[in-house]
């Protein structure tokens, strides 16, 4: 599922995936796990209030998402955890959201839940809708790992050279009939063509048929 059909699916309703805490269970974790699980397959867990997200993130989520620097520049389905907005206690965990895609001057658009009253309650402007928030709460980006590039295939090998001085085609005749492997041969007739050539490896013919593969140190034009 991507950010775009995960934001026209959940737009207006509401999530949770714990039951926690009790009586006010849409928070903004929720949507994000929601998203973690639909996306990249992350299991539902606890993982912390909004700050946690980014200021000590769960090793099952950083197996998916890499940690970037806040100003780098954004891509929609990014998530977001965000400072609190003030200093009141009520606060302090902080928020988090989805970026939409959208900027705005020195603010950026995110998908969230429980964003207006922070009560929980799934209603009203605690539902999931999208709003513009100031860039500097933001804490990091979590991001989508970037696929591991293909391997670079392996240069196919370069045959070895042919020996200096032969070519196929040529006719030759063994100085000594030994094969390539060293193995003694007995020879047919007093000349053959080279009808493959691999290095200093050549293959000998004689009347349409193959004798021997011979070593083209052992071989003399004719």
């Amino acid at each position: 599922m991507s950010y775009q059909s995960f934001a026209s699916k959940w737009l207006g309703d509401h999530v949770d995936t714990d039951g926690v805490p009790k009586g006010a269970v849409f928070q903004c974790v929720d949507l994000v796990k929601q998203y973690l699980h639909d996306e990249l397959g992350v299991p539902f867990g606890a993982y912390g209030n909004a700050k946690d997200y980014w200021l000590s993130t769960n090793s099952a989520i950083l197996k998916k998402l890499d940690k970037l620097d806040a100003n780098v520049k954004l891509v929609a389905g990014d998530i977001l955890p965000l400072k609190p907005v003030d200093n009141q206690p009520s606060h302090e965990d902080g928020h988090v959201g989805l970026f939409t895609g959208n900027e705005q001057g020195d603010k950026v658009e995110i998908l969230e839940q429980n964003g207006s009253t922070g009560n929980g309650n799934g209603e009203g402007g605690n539902r999931i809708r999208t709003r513009f928030v100031p860039r500097s709460r933001v804490y990091g980006v979590l991001r989508l790992k970037a696929a591991a590039p293909a391997p670079t295939p392996a240069p196919a090998p370069t045959p070895p050279p042919a020996a200096p001085g032969f070519k196929v085609g040529d006719t030759v005749a063994p100085i000594k009939p030994v094969s390539y492997t060293g193995q003694a041969l007995k020879q047919w007739d007093k000349q053959y063509t080279i009808s493959e050539l691999s290095g200093n490896r050549a293959v000998l013919k004689a009347r349409g048929a193959v004798w021997a593969a011979v070593n083209t140190d052992n071989l003399r034009k004719v």
